[in-house]
């Protein structure tokens, strides 16, 4: 149980609203769609959920894929919000093993929406 905690202290580092590097641009949360955003050109899109078990969830299950497939992506947690940004570094562009990242990420949120879809009928 000591490494989930230690995970999730990880995974909770908590920004402010406003990033003053301006890394992560403020845009409307919870997006159904990915953006693709320039300078470099890389994926973004915003994870909307609604409890801290599915955060973990989503994270622990992104972060260990991220290391089977040998690509990582940025991904910053505000609250019950998560922002996954993807591009290949050495490319300075979007890749193959990006839209994997994508991929992944989107078949993640939508187990979560499976999960709570289940809890809901079985009350």
């Amino acid at each position: 149980m000591s490494d989930l905690n230690e995970l999730s202290r990880a995974l909770f580092r908590m920004r402010s609203d406003t990033d003053p590097d301006n890394e992560f641009p403020i845009n409307p949360v919870g997006e159904k769609e990915w953006s693709v955003l320039q300078s470099p050109e890389r994926y973004r899109r915003v994870f909307k959920f609604q409890n801290p078990k599915d955060v973990i969830y989503f994270m622990n299950e992104l972060y260990k894929y991220q290391f089977e497939i040998n690509h990582h992506c940025s991904i910053k947690v505000e609250n019950l919000n998560v922002t996954v940004e993807a591009y290949t570094h050495d490319f300075n562009g979007i890749t193959a093993q990006d839209k994997k990242i994508k991929q992944m990420s989107d078949d993640l949120y939508d187990d979560v929406d499976y999960f709570i879809e289940d809890k809901i009928e079985d009350e």
